[in-house]
């Protein structure tokens, strides 16, 4: 039977790990655990010698400079770690970071959200211009494309669904392609070259269009 010392023990760790991103949970759940001072020391230094190595992970340590520091990041950035693919995108088109808030925002995971709503009168050219801008931040966070789902959803939001097309105005294009079966729900999109070229195109054209 677990002692209520050693439960408390837990209890505090598993605590303590939920202001970290899920996957780094077990890991800080399991050094505190071992270490023989608990959350207490962690907390109350933040420079032992797992905090400081943790650091130079870039996994930020309460207490510690770098914990501050994503605290006062603005809300709707989240961390710097979540912002990774916004400054790639950002430096690859030559935009400032600060410009293409106005096109995307970042979700609480860190992943990207097309902000920006694209005027064009054309149901299939708004949904094939919404996934390119999708499509391409979605790269850069490092994912190879997006399912069917995630895609309706994204143009149902922006009232660009296009009834009983969906599936067909991916398929009519060049700027995107199928890996898996076209008609089902779990197939994932991704960018073509020339789909590429198209999305930071539209990402130029926005961001001077906020300039006008």
């Amino acid at each position: 039977m677990v002692s209520n010392a050693i439960k408390t023990r837990i209890d505090e760790a598993v605590k303590f790990s939920e202001d970290y991103p899920e996957a780094l949970r077990p890991a800080i759940v399991g050094h505190l655990l071992s270490s023989p001072s608990g959350v207490g020391k962690l907390v109350s230094t933040g420079l032992d010698r797992e905090a400081e190595r943790a650091q130079e992970k870039e996994v930020p340590i309460k207490g510690s400079a770098s914990h501050r520091a994503a605290a006062s990041l603005p809300k709707e950035l989240g961390s710097e770690e979540e912002i990774d693919w916004f400054s790639k995108l950002a430096e690859e088109l030559g935009v400032p970071s600060e410009r293409l808030r106005d096109i995307y925002e970042v979700t609480d995971d860190g992943s990207p959200r097309v902000r920006v709503i694209l005027q064009h009168d054309s149901l299939p050219k708004r949904q094939i211009g919404y996934t390119l801008l999708h499509l391409i931040a979605y790269e850069k966070a490092g994912k190879q494309g997006a399912t069917s789902d995630e895609l309706r959803l994204l143009v149902q939001a922006k009232k660009a669904y296009d009834t009983g097309n969906f599936t067909r105005n991916f398929k009519t294009t060049n700027k995107v392609r199928a890996y898996g079966n076209p008609g089902q729900a779990d197939t994932e999109w991704g960018l073509t070259g020339p789909g590429r070229e198209e999305g930071r195109r539209l990402i130029k054209e926005l961001y001077s269009a906020e300039l006008l």
